[in-house]
């Protein structure tokens, strides 16, 4: 009975043993890291729970080595290397060319074919550079980085981001390097981007554009008009030797006071419209007309065709400049639109001095002044028979449109420049 449980018990004692030494990696199975691999221990090896092949019977870092066709090689940058299309040169991997290892010092491959760098200088003594990706400025002897392949002056350019910016000249004649995507140099002079300035001049998509201190809107003054420091735009234009502000309102551009032709303000509106006077009564008269069967019908002609169905902007220059018209109600209700709508416009459009106690904001620069105590009234240029249409801003700041006899009031002409 002895001998019997003796038996089992070296039996038991033969299984555990071998247990402890197949889990060890001693004998049988081998498993790497917590995936639990499998792996043959005569032929590979478990490295940073990963399993790799011996190289020549030996094993090695990974993290710096590799083995290719039974033979260890050092990686390169911490790359693997394709031994059948590259190589490495001071740790930076290459493509060889047309199956070649090269120098790159001396030379670099282009389309599977091996040139020589250039040298800047062009002598001896000059830098080796590689003319894919750098050029040479003979003005300094300096080599550069092309700028999205795209070769730049680097005395008074520089690239940033693969774009080319010119670089700034400042007050003592030097040129200045900006960061770019914060300011931009227009006419030599450094300006903050739109969104980092509060109103006046500023840059915005590479353009010099114009900030609104009032509304904050962002627009680009058309040629000739310059952006003040609160962002209203304005221009001068001389008229029979009478010198008059303008101003730019969204598309528009508007003179920013009163036409005063020879010393008058005000004006009938025949005369506004420089036509005769009779265009103020344009009296018509009855006549035959031929219907729409041939026939003869009677029908009414006014006696001045002129005076009426005036529309292209040349028709309707009035006493404006050449260039410039008497605006139509469309042209006024584009302004009154851009400048928030008939409830606020008026208040808008108005002068900050000049209407006493109840002065508006002029956000634009219009301008607007009393024309008397009733507040400002123009004419437009449409007049059918013997009323005109005026737009008018009131004392306490309402614009609207009104209906005026021609001939008995005499307003005042602001004038519109032809797009």
């Amino acid at each position: 009975m002895n001998r019997i449980k003796f038996g089992q018990f070296i039996l038991l004692a033969a299984i555990f043993m071998a247990t402890v030494f197949t889990s060890c990696g001693e004998i049988g199975a081998n498993f790497c890291g917590e995936s639990r691999s499998e792996y043959r221990n005569s032929e590979e090896f478990c490295f940073e729970d990963e399993v790799y092949e011996k190289c020549e019977g030996k094993i090695y870092n990974a993290l710096d080595s590799f083995c290719y066709k039974n033979v260890l090689y050092e990686k390169c940058g911490g790359k693997q290397v394709n031994l059948l299309d590259s190589f490495c040169y001071k740790n930076e991997l290459y493509e060889k060319c047309d199956g070649k290892i090269f120098n790159p010092l001396d030379g670099f491959c282009y389309r599977g074919e091996l040139r020589t760098h250039k040298r800047c200088p062009d002598n001896s003594y000059g830098v080796k550079y590689d003319s894919l990706k750098a050029f040479c400025d003979t003005t300094d002897g300096k080599v550069y980085d092309l700028c999205d392949n795209e070769r730049y002056t680097p005395s008074v350019q520089f690239c940033n981001e693969d774009r080319i910016y010119p670089k700034c000249k400042n007050t003592v004649g030097k040129y200045d390097i900006y960061n770019p995507l914060e300011m931009g140099c227009f006419g030599g002079i450094l300006y903050d981007n739109c969104d980092k300035t509060n109103s006046g001049p500023c840059s915005y998509e590479n353009s010099l554009k114009c900030k609104n201190k009032k509304d904050k809107e962002i627009a680009e003054p058309y040629p000739g008009m310059k952006c003040d420091a609160d962002g209203k735009i304005f221009g001068k234009i001389t008229h029979n030797s009478i010198t008059y502000n303008t101003v730019q309102i969204g598309e528009q551009v508007w003179m920013a006071e009163n036409l005063s032709d020879y010393g008058n303000s005000k004006y009938n509106w025949a005369k506004a419209m420089n036509l005769r006077s009779e265009c103020n009564i344009n009296e018509y008269y009855t006549t035959t007309c031929t219907g729409s069967l041939g026939q003869d019908i009677p029908c009414e002609k006014p006696r001045y065709p002129e005076c009426e169905q005036i529309s292209a902007p040349s028709e309707r220059r009035g006493l404006c400049p050449a260039g410039w018209r008497i605006p139509n109600t469309d042209e006024w209700q584009k302004l009154i639109d851009y400048a928030g709508g008939v409830s606020v416009a008026g208040n808008v459009l108005k002068a900050a001095s000049g209407w006493g106690d109840i002065n508006g904001t002029d956000n634009y620069g219009f301008n607007a002044k009393p024309l008397d105590a009733e507040g400002a009234d123009w004419w437009t240029s449409e007049g059918p028979k013997n009323t005109a249409t005026s737009y008018s801003i009131s004392n306490a700041g309402s614009i609207r449109q009104n209906t005026r006899e021609k001939e008995i009031y005499s307003l005042s002409v602001r004038c519109l420049q032809n797009n």
